[in-house]
């Protein structure tokens, strides 16, 4: 009988799951998320990003999807996380709290907790496949909606490139 209530309040919690064949993942926000696609300037040229993005009472919840030039890719995953991660606190202005290197089905990547702005939020990095780089956040408003923020992350599944694949390039 537990299972069966915690299947329940699971279901309650989160939403249904988007899918993004472009960007080769999965997850599953609390609500219809907002996407938007930005070009930003880099030292090795302009780097395409999509971004997801949903906001309620409870919390905060972005995935960001960038798709990295072939030299950089070829890089030492490692590295590139080291990149993502100190990228992501400059964005934000936040504070490194803990730092744990994860994998997700064989994809490289980190848990971090930082703090921004007086609260902790939890971030993952991954390293995809063809140069895919993928950021999750949830910044929870209050502690009470922390494991809502932590389901989110747990939700993130990468996919297999298909001929959808934003990274395959032109």
């Amino acid at each position: 009988m537990e299972g069966f209530l915690l299947l329940i309040l699971t279901a309650q919690t989160l939403g249904r799951p988007l899918v993004s064949k472009e960007a080769s993942f999965t997850v599953v926000f609390p609500g219809d998320p907002v996407q938007d696609t930005m070009t930003v300037p880099t030292p090795e040229g302009p780097q395409l990003r999509r971004v997801f993005r949903y906001s309620d009472d409870d919390a905060v919840y972005l995935v960001v999807h960038t798709c990295m030039r072939p030299s950089k890719a070829s890089s030492d995953p490692q590295e590139l996380l080291d990149l993502g991660r100190e990228g992501n606190l400059k964005l934000t202005g936040g504070k490194l709290l803990s730092e744990k290197r994860i994998s997700l089905d064989g994809h490289p990547g980190r848990d971090l907790i930082e703090e921004v702005g007086g609260q902790q939020s939890y971030s993952r990095i991954f390293v995809g496949d063809l140069g895919a780089f993928y950021s999750l956040t949830a910044s929870p408003r209050s502690s009470a909606a922390t494991p809502k923020a932590l389901e989110f992350l747990e939700s993130f599944k990468i996919l297999p490139p298909s001929r959808h694949s934003a990274c395959l390039g032109d």
